[in-house]
């Protein structure tokens, strides 16, 4: 009896480990986290002899995952998922990938601009310079500036835009697009808007006189008064 329970152990014991599941690879290597990534997992034993019935990562179990073959799954990755090791469970059987999969954090992309001028109030023909800020732009950020939605120009380096150009109203936005890798979120982004009041400039005043006048008299010199003006 001794014998028959020893065969039947040594025969499970066989078959587990000569017909486990195993993973050899797996593409991509990597994803971007809460990407919904589709990953496939190559191997053998995924049907026989126990169909898989669980995959993991880092203990997290798959979105959802299709046994193809016996030499393939196709996964989901789930959200929240964080770098580790992939698992699959067949039945009591359990087989954990030698490398890790990594899962990329995303990286919010944003971009702010100010103005040269304070207040954002000027005189009409004046100079302004918007300067842009960017966050997570990357090494080779990309900026195209906008007026009243407008594309000014076109895409390039340069996060500076000079104008002597504005009317009353008129609002500067910039749009930024990041080469940061690897996971971007929110690329490309737009800025928050500035809007310039832009007051006109006064007429030349014609100043009239009360001549003709005698040697010595005073000359009385006079103007029409315009708002915001003053005189010397």
């Amino acid at each position: 009896m001794k014998k028959k329970y020893f065969f039947i152990i040594l025969l499970f014991l066989s078959t587990l480990f000569s017909f486990g599941q195993t993973i050899s690879s797996f593409t991509p290597s990597s994803a971007c986290s809460n990407s919904g990534a589709s990953i496939t997992i190559n191997g053998s034993g995924f049907k026989v002899p126990t169909e898989v019935d669980g995959v993991l990562f880092n203990g997290l179990s798959a979105t959802s995952f299709t046994v193809i073959s016996d030499t393939e799954i196709n996964v989901t990755l789930p959200n929240d998922a964080i770098t580790g090791a992939i698992t699959i469970t067949a039945g009591a059987v359990t087989n954990i990938s030698v490398n890790d999969f990594a899962v990329n954090p995303l990286i919010p992309v944003s971009v702010s601009i100010s103005s040269s001028d304070g207040d954002n109030i000027i005189c009409a023909g004046e100079s302004v310079i918007f300067t842009a800020t960017p966050t997570n732009g990357g090494v080779s950020p990309l900026y195209q500036w906008q007026v009243n939605g407008l594309n000014i120009g076109t895409l390039s380096s340069s996060n500076t835009f000079l104008t002597s150009q504005l009317q009353n109203g008129w609002v500067v936005t910039v749009v930024l697009t990041s080469n940061i890798t690897p996971c971007p979120i929110g690329n490309p982004a737009t800025s928050n808007s500035i809007s310039t009041t832009v007051n006109p400039i006064p007429a030349t005043p014609t100043a009239s006189n009360n001549g003709p006048l005698c040697v010595g008299s005073t000359l009385n010199l006079t103007t029409p008064l315009v708002s915001g003006a003053t005189y010397s």
